[in-house]
């Protein structure tokens, strides 16, 4: 591995279920605003040159609030013969239910917040986004600005 990033990741997984009972199950119904995916390609084809990028680890760059930190708390054994210790996550896990949500108001947040700078940066934002991948295009005259 060619990252100096962490090889070890606490993996939740909301919509496993225990008894009868999934935690995704508590949470509130997300609205899905995800935009149309067929709307970002046919967008990504209107200029010639193409603008591609991945948000780097988005999900772990938006931390959720402390009182819902206790649905992420875990235990965690450093060795095999030493108690366990409890821990908690305190950014978004990907399989939570308002996760993608929640990412996707962040990032029409962020939107906002540049458009008195840079409208183009404002419309890619709201528009050419999928998830936390970004496509967009830019004429040649732009130069990808």
């Amino acid at each position: 591995m060619d990252e100096k990033s962490t090889y070890v990741w606490i993996v939740f997984n909301s919509p496993a279920s225990f008894g009868k009972h999934t935690l995704n199950q508590y949470w509130v119904k997300r609205p899905f605003l995800l935009n149309d995916l067929f709307g970002v390609i046919l967008r990504f084809r209107e200029n010639p040159v193409p603008i591609c990028k991945d948000i780097s680890k988005m999900y772990h760059q938006l931390s959720i609030q402390l009182e819902d930190h206790h649905v992420h708390r875990f235990l965690w054994r450093g060795s095999e013969d030493g108690p366990p210790k409890t821990y908690v996550k305190t950014v978004l896990m990907f399989r939570d239910k308002p996760a993608a949500a929640m990412t996707q108001i962040a990032l029409h947040n962020k939107a906002e917040e540049v458009k008195l700078v840079h409208l183009k940066a404002l419309l890619t934002l709201k528009q050419n986004i999928y998830i936390d991948d970004i496509c967009d295009t830019v004429s040649p005259e732009q130069e990808g600005r």
